[in-house]
């Protein structure tokens, strides 16, 4: 099964008609004709656009890994709601003081107010779209991974088939030669043009 197979399969689990497909990938009604007839598939771009509105739209949270390369289940079941802020884990400097931004979001995740759903939704989103841009980014990887093997074994059997044509050759060569006997071709030990030793020493045998 296919990208194209598995997004119709989607769709149709979810009672989304195609025509809403372009909205919801954010992209021209051509390109998703082409994607859904099987013509190559989105980039990150728009496969991370499908994720966050079906999440709007939807509430389900899609697997884009199984999206893309058919493994795992095809949706994700979300992190419950959190009531506060536990846990922080911080990444690369984004030139921002992670320490204050953590705080200003701790604030309004603990306000309670309508900010505070919007917030944790954004953060979401974003957490979603960092997490499929790493999936994506491997499976291009593996894709390369795979083509440089499926090189290396193209040139493999470009060896292995010269290799059987030089044998065959030499096969052909071997069994000309044995066709043609010790004597040479078309020659054999009682052949008519060999000469024999007559009966009597120093005359020709006649024929």
């Amino acid at each position: 099964m296919g990208f194209s197979e598995r997004l119709i399969e989607i769709i149709g689990d979810m009672d989304i008609p195609k025509e809403d497909l372009p909205k919801l990938m954010e992209a021209s009604e051509e390109s998703v004709r082409r994607w859904l007839s099987g013509m190559g598939t989105p980039n990150s771009k728009y496969l991370i656009g499908l994720s966050k509105n079906i999440w709007d739209t939807h509430g389900k949270e899609l697997n884009l890994n199984y999206l893309v390369s058919g493994r795992g289940d095809k949706f994700v079941t979300p992190p419950p709601k959190p009531h506060g802020v536990a846990h922080f884990y911080s990444g690369g400097d984004a030139g921002i003081r992670v320490s204050d931004a953590l705080v200003a979001a701790s604030r309004v995740l603990d306000s309670g107010t309508s900010y505070a759903t919007a917030l944790f939704l954004n953060i979401q989103h974003f957490d979603r779209a960092v997490q499929a841009e790493n999936q994506i980014s491997d499976l291009i990887k593996e894709n390369l991974e795979l083509k440089d093997r499926t090189l290396e074994l193209e040139k493999k059997c470009d060896d292995f088939e010269k290799k059987n044509n030089n044998l065959e050759d030499r096969l052909e060569a071997l069994e000309k030669k044995l066709s043609e006997g010790p004597y040479g071709k078309d020659q054999t030990q009682d052949g008519d043009d060999l000469v024999t030793t007559a009966a009597n020493p120093g005359e020709r045998a006649v024929a």
